[in-house]
């Protein structure tokens, strides 16, 4: 029996110290963050993305580091911009809701029915058909009931029409 050469440990990475300069960048970047906040509440995130994303990959220069940060505080600044305000959402309470559960209802009614078709004999394709109409029909229902219940001003991109061709 051959014994296997196993291959030779790593040395342990040194320690990370945080030194004087750590400490005046970090103060200097929450000083901006501080200023970019008292102008606009959209800053603080995407200058947190960019920070934390530049920091991660410690090992890489700046060549990998600067494009990534400014992916991630791209990314922060979209998410940020199309996020919902406080107008928009006392807007959207003082609109007529939707039944409660009818989302719930459209996404459970077509699962419990897949769960339900496993135990139906895959030889019985009367069966199949039949119990596939009558799980399909209640989806569809409340699918329906939500189209009819839906608010146009809510989402007026849903409710536009439009020809394809």
């Amino acid at each position: 029996m051959a014994i296997a050469d196993t291959p030779p440990m790593k040395p342990k990475a040194p320690p990370v110290v945080v030194g004087l300069r750590q400490l005046v960048a970090l103060a200097l970047v929450a000083l901006a963050a501080a200023v970019a906040a008292r102008y606009s509440n959209d800053a603080v995130p995407v200058i947190a993305a960019a920070v934390v994303a530049a920091m991660i990959p410690r090992q890489r220069g700046w060549n990998v580091r600067a494009p990534l940060a400014l992916a991630a505080a791209l990314l922060a600044l979209f998410v940020v911009r199309l996020w919902p305000t406080a107008s928009e959402a006392a807007a959207a309470v003082a609109t007529p809701a939707e039944t409660p559960h009818l989302l719930s209802w459209i996404i459970w009614l077509p699962i419990a029915g897949a769960i339900g078709i496993l135990f139906v004999p895959r030889e019985a394709q009367g069966a199949l058909r039949a119990s596939t109409l009558a799980i399909k029909s209640p989806g569809r229902a409340t699918g329906a009931a939500s189209k009819a219940t839906a608010n146009p001003g809510l989402m007026p991109s849903l409710s536009t029409t439009s020809r394809w061709l």
